[in-house]
């Protein structure tokens, strides 16, 4: 005969998990407060991974090793769907370019995993408790999950003009994590762009364009430089003026600018740019800050 009834143990069961929920809540939302008194990034970040291991050790603890298996197959299945169905996602939105992959790929990594998540829920029998060793075995594999998950999030931060790192900063352990395990399945199509973008946040900080090989540079953008209708943009009187009042707004939304941006042979010439080696040639002009300083 059970210690006690299946409803009783189930509210044993749910009422901790309810408050470590509430707690773990709170903390990521004190961290999200109080960001910017941190001295480096990955200190807020760090503390979030370690909370939210704690909050997916607890609950998949109560579940056990079985279902904490499907849910590792959830995260890693929301990502295949997330990097394969990008172009899918983006589209609805009507985003392109850069913006558009990365907007494509988290749209549909969190609809998916989010989306699972409900299902799988309503499916799991929660009145019951695993075997001592299942626990632990879950406890273990959830906190794997929930650390994959921050950093799988927290990669995105780096190509957010705002999250500034300075160069002497060690990056956050599960984003650092995260993108070391993914980094020899990412095509070069996407990693030269997310090369570039880092490039770009580091120039941002400082840049001596006197250091960079000018020349180099050139040489891998002649393809697109030499194009009659980049000249022909190049020339416009009308785009020039907007380029010396640094009106930006009205310089992207010119038809002229529009119709270059997705012209496709432009686009053509685009993609065969090695964005690797552009970043390597740019990289000597950054303006290296010391760690102390923020």
């Amino acid at each position: 005969m059970p210690l006690y009834p299946p409803k009783k143990k189930f509210m044993i069961k749910r009422a901790p998990t309810v408050f470590v929920l509430g707690t773990w809540l709170a903390t990521l939302g004190i961290i999200a407060f109080k960001w910017k008194h941190f001295a480096s990034p990955s200190l807020p970040l760090n503390l979030a991974t370690i909370a939210t291991a704690l909050y997916f050790g607890w609950k998949a603890s109560l579940q056990g090793f079985a279902w904490e298996i499907l849910s590792l197959i959830q995260l890693f299945g929301s990502i295949g769907i997330g990097f394969f169905a990008t172009g899918f996602f983006s589209g609805l939105a009507g985003f392109t370019g850069i913006a558009g992959n990365l907007f494509g790929f988290y749209s549909g990594f969190l609809f998916t995993y989010l989306g699972s998540a409900i299902i799988f829920w309503l499916l799991r029998d929660l009145s019951q408790l695993p075997a001592i060793e299942s626990r632990i075995f879950g406890f273990l594999l959830g906190a794997f999950e929930g650390t994959l998950l921050i950093g799988i999030v927290a990669t995105s931060l780096a190509f957010i003009p705002q999250a500034e790192v300075s160069s002497g900063d060690k990056p956050a352990f599960a984003a650092n994590l995260v993108e070391k395990a993914f980094e020899p399945l990412i095509p070069d199509s996407a990693s030269g762009p997310i090369e570039m973008l880092k490039v770009a946040a580091e120039m941002k900080k400082g840049f001596d364009p006197e250091k960079v090989d000018r020349e180099e540079l050139r040489r891998q953008f002649t393809p697109i430089i030499q194009n009659a209708r980049l000249q022909e943009v190049a020339n416009d009187q009308e785009l020039i003026a907007l380029v010396h009042e640094k009106n930006i707004g009205a310089l992207i939304k010119n038809p002229k600018i529009r119709v270059l941006l997705t012209d496709p042979e432009m686009l053509k010439l685009a993609t065969q740019i090695d964005l690797h080696k552009v970043a390597d040639t740019l990289r000597p002009g950054l303006v290296q800050r010391p760690v102390s300083g923020r």
